[in-house]
């Protein structure tokens, strides 16, 4: 068995990092997969030199990722939430989808993350993260429960 430290950044094979957590353990997971799908279809071989640090990282088969979030909604407490973030290839063929009976889609974050993109039908300056959220399916469900947590220890410090 793995020992994990709390509340620390942990590194490793992320299923066997994941293995290790206890059913329900958390309301909140990011995840920021090492993509390899676009490359792959693109062709564009190994892109090591130009992709620097990110490049030491191994890249992740799409079927490991679905892997990965399906543990991810294993450890999620009900209602809990997985952070995806999201390449465009993954967001324009929904590979969010794969996982649905885990883990539904219940919001879209995109920002201008301020340099352009490479692209052969277009160059955008943005990135994308796909918000999924573990049954039952409850709008606002962290926000009543910090908001709860929040009340009760205010009341016990007067």
């Amino acid at each position: 068995m793995m020992l994990l430290r709390r509340n620390v950044p942990q590194r490793g094979d992320a299923l066997e990092l994941l293995r290790a957590l206890p059913d329900g353990c958390t309301p909140l997971v990011f995840f920021d997969p090492q993509h390899r799908a676009v490359l792959d279809q693109l062709r564009y071989g190994n892109e090591g030199a130009r992709q620097r640090g990110r490049a030491q990282l191994p890249a992740m088969t799409e079927t490991y990722i679905d892997a990965a979030c399906v543990e991810i909604a294993r450890v999620l407490r009900p209602s809990g939430y997985l952070i995806r973030w999201v390449d465009t290839h993954g967001l324009c063929e929904a590979h969010h989808l794969r996982i649905r009976n885990h883990l539904q889609p219940v919001d879209l974050i995109a920002w201008d993350s301020l340099r352009i993109g490479n692209g052969y039908r277009s160059r955008r300056r943005g990135d994308y993260v796909v918000v999924l959220q573990k049954s039952p399916i409850k709008a606002r469900a962290g926000q009543r429960r910090l908001t709860a947590s929040s009340t009760r220890t205010s009341s016990r410090s007067v």
